[in-house]
């Protein structure tokens, strides 16, 4: 069954604005294009999801209450807009598809990569970065 282009989306995030080594958030997204190209991923524009500059790849998405699924304790604490919207999207089989230029972007926590690569593998999701498929399932 081929994807739809509502179930591929690509993701940035420049953690510094200091930073002139980090890849700006819009090369991100053009390698990102480009390898969603390259595996025949269906990406749309409006589907090259980032945060706001200098946001912390330790932050959580809103919501994550140490399972990996979203809560309903209302807790508030800084977390990542983009990246809640792509959890919720995988969570509901919205999102079938995460391209991200370095895996480094989704996480710099080692809790955080454990709940994502959980989430993805549960819910038949497959992550991509610059290099192609990346083998979640070990």
């Amino acid at each position: 069954i081929p994807l739809s282009p509502e179930e591929v989306v690509a993701y940035a995030r420049k953690s510094t604005r200091e930073d002139g080594s980090a890849k700006s958030i819009a090369d991100q997204h053009e390698v990102n294009q480009e390898t969603a190209g390259e595996f025949g991923l269906p990406l749309r524009n409006e589907n090259l999801l980032s945060e706001r500059e200098g946001m912390s790849g330790d932050l959580f998405w809103d919501g994550y209450a140490g399972t990996g699924l979203l809560d309903e304790s209302g807790a508030r604490r800084k977390t990542r807009p983009a990246l809640t919207q792509i959890v919720r999207g995988v969570q509901e089989g919205r999102i079938k598809r995460v391209v991200v230029w370095s895996l480094d972007r989704l996480w710099r926590d080692v809790t955080l990569c454990h709940a994502l690569l959980d989430l993805l593998a549960a819910k038949g999701c497959l992550l991509y970065d610059r290099t192609g498929p990346v083998n979640i399932t070990t």
